[in-house]
């Protein structure tokens, strides 16, 4: 209105210039440019666009930016517990957890040492030596394709896709920090933000679909394993018609999620990807289970390749959800009831643990320079799409 006063008037969105829309505020951070000026397709690439990154009084980075929708609220939970003021005996819990399993993974060490008998060890030959980091190293590789795929969806740019070299450098440095509690999550968290623009809740949903995907495989292999006790042309059969069917319902399921947490998208040869995927994870309970009967068979015990496959999966299924240490005491103790002693079935996993121990070890502490210095580089770069994601 022309005799609005001037200080009274409320700009139209027409009066704001793509560089206002663009300024900084007094933090550093930038706003985004008005809803109105934005199409559909263009509001939802701004809603998944990288946020300034702050950092908080402890160093570490400040979520508190992140929308505050149903998965937001779940992504700032999980990678940022602090915030919430409920939530601030969960550190103590967590570092409480961690402490108890480092305490039962010592009392398997011990446990194994006083009940085995070590010549048998002494005695190992250079083949299964070989076999076991062998497979721990495949195992490394498979994961990076699983989270290479499950990623996808929520990168911006298909011509700066994020590489498999990289991603494997990503998941042996986290692999390595996660023998700390919850480091390895967020630091993959924060690379994948930093230096590719990834939500964090586009991160946090791509865990959960692998864990999803994982618990189903795992439940299609148990059950057949349970079922035919061996792994065999009907046991191939049972598994893979299941598997097949399940990409089919996998497929309007992910999509589903996608468009309701407004995040990503669905993109092509996702089929084959979900395909690939699942060929990955299969290969991956094959490394866990091959490792379990090669160190069953170095200690002398019998057990059959079904049994291997059955423990491995119930063991790994403990590690996703309890901290390091409860695999090696629930899976031992799971190992005594098919035939195995307790000692046996604890050592195996410890010798498995030992296995992959120095593949990740070697893996993590080789890629931690080159990660170090593409976080660095992230830094002084603008990020794909949107606002520098760090100020």
């Amino acid at each position: 209105m022309d005799g609005q006063p001037q200080h009274d008037r409320k700009p139209d969105v027409d009066d704001v210039d793509e560089r206002d829309a663009a300024a900084p505020d007094a933090d550093g951070a930038y706003d985004p440019a008005p809803a109105a000026d934005l199409d559909a397709d263009e509001a939802m690439v701004r809603d998944d666009a990288p946020r300034a990154i702050h950092l908080d009084e402890r160093g570490e980075p400040d979520m508190s930016d992140e929308p505050h929708d149903e998965l937001g609220a779940v992504t700032e939970a999980v990678l940022h517990p602090e915030h919430d003021e409920l939530k601030k005996g969960n550190a103590w819990v967590r570092w409480g957890m961690y402490a108890v399993g480092l305490g039962l993974l010592l009392a398997c060490i011990v446990y194994a040492f006083r009940k085995l008998d070590w010549s048998k060890i002494h005695a190992a030959q250079a083949w299964q030596i070989w076999s076991l980091l062998g497979l721990a190293a495949v195992a490394i590789f498979l994961n990076a394709v699983m989270f290479m795929i499950a990623t996808r969806p929520f990168e911006h740019d298909e011509r700066k896709r994020i590489g498999m070299a990289e991603w494997i450098a990503i998941m042996g440095a986290s692999a390595l920090l996660n023998y700390l509690p919850k480091v390895g999550l967020i630091g993959r968290a924060v690379y994948l933000k930093k230096c590719h623009g990834i939500a964090y809740r586009g991160s946090l949903l791509s865990m959960l679909m692998v864990a999803g995907g994982t618990m189903a495989v795992y439940a299609v292999l148990v059950a057949a394993s349970l079922w035919r006790d061996a792994v065999d042309g009907v046991w191939w059969a049972v598994v893979g018609g299941t598997l097949l069917v399940g990409i089919a319902v996998a497929l309007p399921v992910i999509a589903m999620v996608l468009k309701w947490f407004k995040v990503g998208e669905m993109k092509r040869g996702m089929t084959g990807g979900l395909a690939i995927w699942t060929l990955a994870r299969l290969g991956d309970s094959f490394c866990f289970a091959g490792r379990f009967y090669i160190a069953a068979d170095l200690l002398g015990a019998e057990v059959t390749f079904a049994h291997a496959l059955v423990l491995a999966m119930a063991s790994n299924f403990v590690e996703m959800v309890g901290p390091l240490g409860f695999r090696e005491a629930i899976g031992g103790w799971l190992s005594s009831r098919t035939g195995m002693t307790g000692a046996q079935g604890v050592t195996v996993l410890l010798i498995d643990r030992l296995a992959l121990t120095v593949i990740v070890a070697i893996l993590g502490f080789s890629c931690m320079p080159y990660l170090k210095r593409r976080l660095a580089e992230a830094s002084g770069v603008e990020a794909p799409v949107g606002p520098p994601a760090i100020t």
